[in-house]
């Protein structure tokens, strides 16, 4: 059965939503993009600047929605523990990580200086 277009939408809206109502990492990570993106435009980072912002913070995001995506798929596939099953939802953990240290490092990088500056 062939789903329609906009079927594909809701349902790509509901996970998001269902990522966001449910994964306390998602709103912290979709408030400091909000707080990131506030605060370049604040500081009027170059739209260049703007636009990296948002490319990295997306990349958490879209990061955090995958991470959840396999986690509710290994706690479907298994209840006991399981040490790949383990490792399978660690492993998609620390790739958000190592995304939120690089939104990090860019967020100082383009922010800290006319933060700086304004401030001293």
């Amino acid at each position: 059965m062939k789903r329609s277009l906009k079927r594909s939408f809701q349902d790509a809206f509901t996970g998001l939503w269902f990522c966001l109502g449910t994964q306390r990492n998602m709103v912290i990570h979709v408030t400091a993009g909000l707080l990131a993106i506030g605060l370049g435009f604040f500081l009027q980072v170059t739209v260049l600047e703007k636009l990296i912002l948002l490319i990295v913070i997306f990349f958490v995001i879209i990061l955090e929605v995958v991470n959840t995506a396999i986690e509710k798929a290994v706690d479907t596939a298994t209840r006991d523990y399981d040490r790949n099953a383990y490792y399978a939802k660690v492993v998609a953990a620390s790739a958000v990580l190592l995304a939120v240290f690089l939104a990090v490092i860019t967020g100082l990088v383009i922010l800290a200086p006319p933060l700086y500056r304004l401030v001293w």
